[in-house]
């Protein structure tokens, strides 16, 4: 089967390279909106790049069941793609995302040249998918990716 190629990005290999370079936009100002929502929806894909046919379908739904971090990348890849987050079958660990408004509504971040005390992106999590548990009520944004990162890396060869 020849495999498309999107950009020159044809293989899991490719979209991982992807993955970890809006990761590092991402780790360094974990308040880019732009660089999470890159992060998101290509680390949401990769598993599905490692699986591509109805064949290993099986394959893809026990990347997904044995890693909840990657189900909440899902969720808000989803969510970011689709302008709603919705709680369907495969999406059910998100109920909400926010930015925080850091310490004291980010007035002490501001006063300390934004090196204290800032906002960050959060994830406000659906026990729907008991397995969330393992990561709280609410998570930063970044912890999520960072866990998924390493999952990430050691799925893709």
């Amino acid at each position: 089967m020849k495999v498309p190629s999107v950009f020159g990005l044809k293989t899991p290999q490719d979209l991982m390279k992807k993955a970890e370079h809006d990761f590092a936009r991402f780790r360094a100002n974990p308040r880019d909106v732009y660089a999470a929502f890159d992060y998101f929806v290509t680390a949401q894909n990769v598993p599905e790049w490692l699986y591509p046919t109805k064949k290993q379908k099986n394959h893809l739904d026990k990347v997904f069941q044995n890693y909840v971090e990657l189900r909440v990348c899902r969720h808000v890849g989803n969510a970011v793609k689709h302008l709603k987050l919705e709680n369907r079958k495969d999406n059910k660990q998100v109920d909400s995302t926010y930015l925080s408004p850091g310490a004291w509504g980010g007035s002490w971040g501001e006063a300390w040249g934004g090196s204290w005390g800032r906002g960050q992106l959060m994830i406000v999590l659906d026990h729907g998918d008991p397995d969330t548990a393992i990561l709280g009520l609410e998570v930063h944004a970044l912890v999520v990716a960072e866990k998924a990162m390493k999952i990430l890396r050691k799925l893709v060869p």
